[in-house]
């Protein structure tokens, strides 16, 4: 879901924005273009945000100045357009009274911004005098800056947009006594230095033979209207004699529409791709996706259709009573699911599953401990244990890509769009997770106590050790005879034997024969038989084909794959807009790998 907050922040923003917050499910974004305002409604508004359950996102994508900053920290993650600006100053006001009355109002001002600094400061991490420098500075920055200081997470690109200030906060910023000059010029020029011809023979490329195109081109290039409600105007031009057409760049989640029509239409598409059975008594079943997306319109009552399929699909994608778009993102969504769940990865066999809050650097602590419990004899107090203050850090990072299905494919009953291209991300962003965890394991970087995770020192690492029943008694020896920092035996069994694939047959009739492998007398009990899981990994053979791994069970503290707010799956996102003649799917995977500790994981270098 999206919430817009492209306005001055008063009375009316704030309470529209908590009843969308407490209407919404699952992830939200809150798109900002605003020069603040109302310092008491800006709070509320930060306090519902930042309270909200699911995972939350503010992104700039213009300006960011006053309380609208303070709006976009309430978010768990804060991105911002590389033309964006970000500002931060000292709240101000009028008032009229006495002068015990300026006295007070003085100190309740001086509250107001010790609470917007301590946000900054909580956000950023920078000193408190530093913060205040900058906000009694009237401080402004781009998007890099604001970054670099920590006020934000990450920057993306505008592709060329056109700058557009909200309505109303025009005013606003003319009241800031330092707004850069580049800000000013960038309000008033055309996107990505094309000229304002340029702008407009991209804009009305596609709908140049239509009547009142002339007249609305006109009016852009007389820089009379700005270049977000040049395209509002032909979305309201297209769907005259039906119902007002949603905007473009609205971007959200989708889940099931709870209608009839939609629902049927998106339960045949399901039963085309094979993901669902197809329901007998479907009127739709073995429709085309023209047909469908024909039905999304006619089925609802829409009045107005185009005859040109160009024109029928793309009022299928932008029409309000349309949910032809929705219902490609559910299929969409399965198909990158099923991508996911089906890719032959192996590291989530063995490696400890994790969650963090955001992309700030965690730390973890490993099996270092303490003994055991002392004796609380009665009466007696009882003590703190000390621990060990050795921990290992670990971070989130985005991994992700674009598709779209486009009005070509739909006309063209292009299945692929929908099925093997999600499909293939789906195992594609598993895959990524899975490079992470392996190229951890081989390039055994060192922990926090500056050895490697393989090393000597850690008693894991076994040379020139063959995988056979002495091999894997020496790993397994190794591995239960660990100790934690305060000198107590773990006795930490091996689950899970780690092979290349040159090895893989040989491990498997090690673990799977009852009797010695190779034995003069077959009747000799083998100790490893079904004892093991044998994990086959083709990473492994670029490094090495002889070297073999001995891995503690899964949730103990080996390698850790943490998720943001533990989501391990791929978020699929959809917009709609004018830089795509259909719809854009981005696909996004918040994950981060690191070693916990050595103690269960041995490596054998084979001989």
């Amino acid at each position: 879901m999206e919430i817009s907050v492209y306005e001055p922040i008063e009375s009316t923003t704030a309470r529209r924005f908590r009843d969308a917050l407490q209407s919404a499910r699952g992830p939200v974004t809150v798109a900002i273009n605003s020069g603040g305002g109302s310092v008491t409604d800006g709070m509320a508004m930060f306090n519902a945000l930042r309270t909200y359950k699911g995972h939350s996102v503010a992104r700039v994508d213009g300006i960011a100045a006053s309380m609208a900053t303070i709006v976009a920290l309430g978010a768990r993650r804060v991105a911002m357009a590389d033309n964006g600006w970000w500002m931060v100053h000292n709240p101000w006001g009028i008032m009229a009274g006495e002068a015990g009355d300026m006295r007070r109002q003085a100190d309740v001002m001086e509250q107001i911004g010790k609470t917007m600094m301590d946000t900054y400061v909580a956000k950023t991490g920078l000193p408190e005098a530093d913060i205040k420098a900058m906000m009694d500075a009237e401080t402004w920055l781009t998007a890099e800056e604001a970054k670099e200081k920590g006020f934000i997470d990450e920057i993306y690109p505008a592709e060329g947009q056109a700058f557009a200030m909200a309505p109303g906060c025009g005013r606003l910023v003319e009241k800031f006594t330092r707004t850069p000059d580049q800000l000013r010029e960038q309000m008033k020029a055309p996107a990505s230095g094309q000229s304002i011809e340029q702008r407009a023979e991209t804009l009305f490329a596609t709908w140049k033979d239509r009547p009142w195109a002339a007249d609305l081109r006109a009016e852009f290039v007389k820089g009379s209207i700005s270049e977000e409600q040049i395209r509002q105007k032909i979305l309201n031009k297209l769907a005259e004699g039906t119902t007002p057409c949603a905007g473009p760049g609205a971007i959200g989640m989708y889940t099931d529409n709870g209608n009839i029509v939609g629902d049927s239409v998106k339960a045949a598409l399901m039963a085309r791709t094979g993901l669902e059975k197809a329901e007998a008594d479907n009127r739709y079943n073995g429709y085309t996706l023209r047909e469908l997306a024909r039905a999304s319109l006619v089925d609802r009552g829409v009045s107005g259709i185009p005859g040109n399929p160009l024109g029928m699909v793309g009022l299928a994608f932008t029409h309000s009573s349309s949910d032809f778009g929705g219902i490609l993102a559910d299929v969409a969504n399965k198909s990158l699911l099923k991508g996911w769940d089906e890719s032959p990865e192996t590291f989530q066999l063995w490696t400890k599953k994790g969650t963090l809050p955001d992309f700030k650097i965690g730390h973890r602590a490993g099996l270092d401990g303490f003994k055991s419990l002392r004796q609380v004899r009665p009466g007696a107090e009882y003590k703190y244990a000390t621990t060990s203050d050795r921990s290992e850090p670990i971070a989130l990072a985005t991994y992700g890509e674009l598709f779209s299905v486009d009005r070509q494919a739909i006309i063209n009953d292009d299945m692929s769009a929908l099925t093997s291209v999600p499909q293939k991300m789906g195992a594609a962003a598993r895959r990524t997770v899975g490079d992470l965890v392996y190229a951890v394991l081989l390039s055994n970087p060192k922990m926090g106590d500056g050895t490697p995770v393989f090393h000597e020192k850690h008693g894991n690492l076994l040379k020139a050790v063959d995988l056979f029943i002495d091999g894997l008694s020496a790993g397994r020896r190794a591995m239960r005879m660990q100790k934690n920092g305060a000198g107590s035996v773990l006795n930490i069994p091996p689950q899970f034997l780690l092979v290349p694939v040159a090895l893989e047959d040989r491990a498997t009739q090690l673990i799977r024969s009852t009797s010695l492998p190779e034995a003069q007398n077959s009747g000799v009990f083998n100790p490893y038989n079904d004892a093991l899981t044998v994990v086959t990994e083709a990473r492994l053979d670029a490094d090495s084909l002889k070297s073999w791994y001995l891995l503690a069970g899964q949730g103990q503290d080996t390698i850790e794959v943490a998720y943001l707010d533990g989501i391990d799956t791929p978020y699929l996102e959809q917009q709609q807009g004018f830089t795509v003649d259909g719809v854009t799917f981005k696909v996004r995977i918040d994950a981060g790998v690191a070693p916990l500790d050595w103690r269960g994981l041995v490596k054998s270098e084979g001989a």
